[in-house]
């Protein structure tokens, strides 16, 4: 009888220590939560190296030791370029057109003081009626399509051949206002062109994956004054 009670004893200490030291532990070393996906701080994008531009109809921020920018009149125009003479791809007439300059980025922008329909007359001419009628534009996908940016909503036009041309884009900014924006093709580094990869192997060329990031980062920044 003895023995089981000193039994019992022992059993009840060995349970109230072990209780102590699990207290102790969890005092000394609290649980620390797992954060989920909604607390994680995505990081700030880096716009060291942009520069604002600012006149009285717009402003954007553009990397100024990549992009040259120029105003001619109304409409500002960004651009890059590599020294590098060749012939001109887009020479329909064959002239044998040599160039000194290698264009990899051109941008123009310019806020016309009409509304859609008048700033469409005034730049598609008579191809106006096919792309804009009855107060809507008429969507044909790969030639007119819807285009947002940013804060920017508004549509694409597609005009060009055989890999030259470029891209209009229309924003309509108030009843009376509209962005307009022209971004020239690149065909030389497109796989239209047999000798891309010389083209995309220059020191220093705008890759079209990066052509099309800059585009965004400058459309994506842009306020109409």
């Amino acid at each position: 009888m003895q023995k089981y009670i000193i039994g019992i004893v022992l059993l009840v200490l060995i349970a109230g220590g072990a209780y102590y030291l699990g207290v102790n532990k969890k005092e000394n070393n609290p649980v620390v939560p797992v954060l989920g996906t909604e607390t994680q701080v995505v990081p700030q994008p880096d716009n060291s190296g942009m520069k604002k531009y600012i006149d009285s109809s717009m402003e954007f921020e553009y990397p100024d030791n990549l992009i040259s920018v120029t105003k001619n009149g109304d409409e500002v125009n960004l651009g890059h370029s590599i020294d590098y003479k060749h012939g001109d791809f887009c020479d329909m007439k064959g002239d044998g057109t040599v160039l000194d300059k290698f264009t990899d980025f051109n941008v123009s922008l310019r806020v016309v003081n009409k509304n859609i329909k008048e700033t469409l007359d005034e730049t598609q001419g008579f191809l106006a009626k096919d792309i804009f009628a009855n107060g809507a534009f008429k969507l044909s996908p790969g030639r007119v399509d819807t285009f947002d940016v940013g804060s920017l909503k508004g549509h694409q036009i597609t005009s060009g051949v055989e890999g030259c041309g470029a891209y209009t884009y229309y924003f309509s900014i108030t009843s009376t206002k509209t962005l307009v924006v022209a971004r020239s093709f690149v065909p030389e580094l497109s796989p239209i062109n047999a000798d891309n990869k010389t083209y995309l192997g220059l020191a220093g060329v705008i890759l079209p994956d990066q052509e099309v990031e800059l585009f965004t980062k400058i459309l994506t920044s842009l306020k109409v004054n």
